[in-house]
C-alpha cells in the first residue's frame, strides 16, 4: 500500500495549543495506514519534538519543519532534512523568518510548493533554479503536473466526527473554513481521485532524523568534571568551617548528604557557576533575591 506523508497538519498557531489533538491524530493516521507524518505549523516549530517523540512510539517517521508567508497571500513549507535544516528553522524562528525565497533557500531544506500557489508567478519558475535540498509540489486532482515529485492536497484541520467543532473555531476566530479542510483519510480515499500515471512521482521519502541525538551537558567549570566535583566539596566545607555552627556533627551529615545527591546527579558544574555568578554579583553591589531554589 502506498503511504505518503500528510505534509500539512497546520494548526495556524501551535499544535500544542490546538484543537487537533497529538496522540489522538497520530493514533488516527496509524490506524488508517500511514507510515510517515509531517508537521508543517506556522511559523512556529513549538510541537515538532513532542510532535516527533509521540510518532516514534506508533512506529512512524516524521517530517519536521514549518510554514512561511512570504506575503499574506501565498505560503510555503520548509522540512529538515539533516541537522543543520533544522538548526537553520530554529535560527529562523528566533531570529526572524525571511519573507523572500532566495533567502530561505538551502540544500538541507526541502521546500513544498502548496497547490494555492499552483500558477503564482512570485514562485514559477524561478523557483526551480534556487539551491533547494528537494522540491514537492501539493497538487489538486484537476491541477496538472510540474514534473516535480507532488504530494496531495488533504488539509487536515480536525478529528473525524468534529467538524462542527471546527466550524465554531474558525467562527470564533474570524476566519473562514479552508475550502476542502477535513479529517484524515486512508491513503487510498486521497488517492483515488488522481490520475494513476501520477504515481510514480508520487514523493514517499522517508524523513531523515533532524533532532539532536545527544542529551544536553552542562558546561564544566574548571577543565574536568571530576575536578568540579571534587572544588565543590573543598568549597562547601570551607564554608562550613567559616560559619562554625554549635553543635556542627549535624550540619557536617547533612551537608555531606547534599553533597552526596549533587554529586551523583552531575549538578556540581551547576552549582560552581551559579556560586561564581552569586560571588561576582556581590562584589558589583548587584541586588539578589533568592526564594527556594530560585535566584534573581
Amino acid at each position: 500500500m502506498e503511504s505518503f506523508p500528510l505534509l500539512n497538519i497546520w494548526s495556524a498557531y501551535s499544535l500544542l495549543r490546538s484543537s487537533w489533538d497529538i496522540d489522538k491524530g497520530l493514533a488516527e493516521l496509524k490506524r488508517l495506514g500511514y507510515r510517515t507524518v509531517g508537521l508543517a505549523d506556522f511559523q512556529s516549530l513549538a510541537a515538532a519534538e513532542l510532535f516527533s517523540r509521540r510518532a516514534a512510539h506508533l512506529d512512524m517517521a516524521t517530517w519536521l519543519g514549518m510554514t512561511v508567508a512570504l506575503a499574506p497571500d501565498l505560503h510555503v513549507m520548509l522540512y529538515a532534512q539533516s541537522p543543520d535544516g533544522w538548526q537553520l528553522l530554529c535560527t529562523m524562528v528566533q531570529e526572524g523568518v525571511p519573507t523572500e525565497l532566495d533567502r530561505l533557500a538551502s540544500p538541507h531544506l526541502l521546500l513544498v510548493l502548496p497547490a494555492a500557489s499552483y500558477e503564482d508567478q512570485r514562485l514559477w519558475p524561478a523557483v526551480t533554479a534556487l539551491k533547494f535540498g528537494g522540491l514537492v509540489e501539493e497538487l489538486r486532482p484537476e491541477q496538472a503536473s510540474h514534473g516535480l515529485p507532488w504530494i496531495p492536497a488533504c488539509p487536515v484541520r480536525y478529528h473525524a466526527r468534529e467538524e462542527d467543532a471546527y466550524q465554531i473555531l474558525m467562527h470564533m476566530g474570524e476566519h473562514l473554513p479552508q475550502p476542502g479542510a477535513c479529517s484524515a483519510s486512508s491513503p487510498q480515499s486521497v488517492l483515488a481521485p488522481y490520475p494513476v500515471e501520477w504515481r510514480p512521482l508520487l514523493f514517499q521519502e522517508l524523513p531523515p532524523s533532524v533532532l539532536p541525538q545527544e542529551r544536553a551537558r552542562l558546561p564544566v567549570f574548571l577543565e574536568t568534571p571530576s575536578q568540579d566535583q571534587e572544588q565543590l566539596v573543598y568549597q562547601a566545607k570551607m564554608g562550613l568551617d567559616a560559619w562554625n555552627p554549635t553543635p556542627k556533627e549535624p550540619y557536617e551529615a547533612r551537608l555531606q548528604h547534599e553533597l552526596n545527591i549533587i554529586v551523583s546527579m552531575g549538578y556540581a558544574s551547576y552549582f560552581l557557576i551559579v556560586a561564581d555568578l552569586v560571588q561576582y554579583a556581590r562584589s558589583k553591589s548587584a541586588p539578589m533575591a533568592r526564594w527556594g531554589r530560585v535566584l534573581s
